[in-house]
């Protein structure tokens, strides 16, 4: 079943036209990681230059935002849904 990571409209074509991708990991970056590892563009979009997930996304684990639970650290399990969203900026 898996971890399914679900992503706005916006990043799409980021992921080859999908808006779901389904991993098999057991924490939310493991679930990040293999995001990356199946669409490799992707990768300077989810992590800033040390590696941490760029202040310009918020990540939801089942609707509850990761940087309240444990980070990338948090336990993910099958049937769980990722939600990665970027905020926006403007002037």
């Amino acid at each position: 079943m898996g971890v399914t990571i679900m992503l706005p409209g916006s990043l799409k074509s980021l992921t080859g036209g999908s808006e779901e991708v389904i991993c098999e990991c057991g924490t939310v970056g493991e679930c990040i990681d293999c995001l990356s590892a199946a669409h490799p563009d992707s990768k300077s979009l989810w992590f800033n230059e040390q590696g941490q997930v760029s202040p310009l996304l918020m990540i939801f684990l089942n609707g509850e935002n990761v940087r309240h639970l444990e980070g990338l650290g948090t336990q993910v399990k099958d049937g769980d849904r990722l939600a990665i969203i970027p905020l926006a900026a403007g002037g």
